[in-house]
């Protein structure tokens, strides 16, 4: 019942969890299987199934087939909630052996009929309908390349290669002096700057192959504090134009800028061990993080922020609104920390072959 930013962000903060699940390598825990499929049900359930009433009079755009931010009853299609709605779905139906086909293949196709069609001449995306909004193409980006990993009928698959080409054009030139990219929703520059990485691993680029993934990596070196951790304010993305340091580092921030490095393969491990030395001590990766996820009293994880009963303290802000309402995403610190977590144990912990960053995407 927990609501925040418009009537809640159910769908958003859902299909981000199980991501960073799947990534951490918890959902093949058996404690967890029914959490697994009671989110592919909910996601199932959050698709929206028809156009808007008066389409045409109130000069909006078709939602069938698309994901919201919120609930299917809120009615307002995000292409950004799409992308990750249907990547959540992938994994959900794709790497793991125990969760029911429920999302049939042309609810799939619909989804991708509108990631395709959709995008700007420019390459990008809005965030609700046509021309509305800054772009969200490094999701789609990221979305669309899982498809075409996991696809077995080979749809539309040279469209899908033009919009991912057209989207990574757009990401490079988008690209600011300093080798960030400003954020809309997060805060900011730190939080545009994953993603951003994250759409560029995507189609191969490396901070060994690519000037612009390396200019990035760059950027967020330049911005780690002494303890090893990050810290952007709100005000980064209140007009300044300009990445302002807060107070101290934070756990939210931290995970982003260490999803970025590993995401762009950043040679230099030192940087990214004291961003991780900042949220926890690695030797104790297990299901507990799951258990945090969902707020569960943990005494076996050594974490250098987290409290006596296992969560973590909101810190400052994570997003805005219209760079003038900054707002909290109170799951944030568990979701993206336990996915930066489960990154670094499966990057340079773990004893199997090592398959590169992509394929374990």
């Amino acid at each position: 019942m927990f609501m925040q930013s418009t009537n809640g962000c159910q769908v958003w903060d859902t299909s981000l969890s199980v991501q960073a699940v799947i990534e951490a390598g918890l959902a093949n825990d058996p404690e967890n299987h029914e959490s697994m499929i009671k989110s592919l049900e909910f996601l199932e359930d959050s698709q929206i199934e028809s156009d808007p009433n008066y389409m045409e009079q109130c000069w909006r755009d078709f939602t069938s087939g698309l994901w919201g931010y919120s609930t299917k009853e809120q009615g307002w299609s995000v292409y950004g909630s799409t992308a990750e709605a249907l990547k959540a779905v992938l994994y959900l139906q794709a790497k793991l052996d125990y969760t029911p086909p429920l999302v049939y293949q042309s609810q799939i196709h619909s989804a991708i009929d509108v990631l395709i069609e959709k995008q700007h001449p420019n390459g990008g995306y809005s965030n609700y309908e046509l021309v509305r909004g800054q772009s969200w193409l490094d999701s789609v980006m990221t979305c669309l390349r899982i498809f075409s990993k996991v696809d077995l009928v080979d749809y539309r698959v040279d469209e899908i290669e033009k919009v991912i080409n057209k989207a990574t054009n757009y990401i490079h030139n988008t690209q600011r002096k300093d080798g960030s990219w400003f954020g809309s929703w997060g805060i900011c520059f730190t939080y545009a700057t994953m993603f951003a990485l994250q759409g560029l691993s995507s189609v191969g680029e490396n901070y060994e192959n690519s000037k612009y993934v390396k200019k990035a990596c760059d950027f967020l070196i330049s911005k780690q504090c002494e303890d090893g951790g990050w810290g952007e304010s709100y005000k980064s993305a209140a007009g300044s134009g300009k990445y302002i340091q807060s107070q101290g580092s934070q756990v939210v921030n931290t995970a982003w800028a260490l999803l970025g490095l590993m995401y762009a393969q950043y040679p230099v491990h030192d940087p990214v061990k004291r961003g991780i030395d900042v949220c926890a001590m690695i030797s104790t990766l297990s299901r507990i993080f799951f258990q945090l996820l969902t707020v569960t009293l943990s005494k076996q994880l050594i974490i250098s922020r987290q409290t006596h009963i296992g969560e973590w303290k909101q810190e400052s802000f994570e997003g805005i609104v219209g760079k003038n309402c900054p707002i909290n995403y109170s799951n944030y610190k568990f979701i993206f920390t336990i996915r930066a977590l489960g990154l670094y144990s499966k990057l340079y912990e773990s004893d199997g072959e090592d398959d590169g960053l992509w394929e374990f995407i």
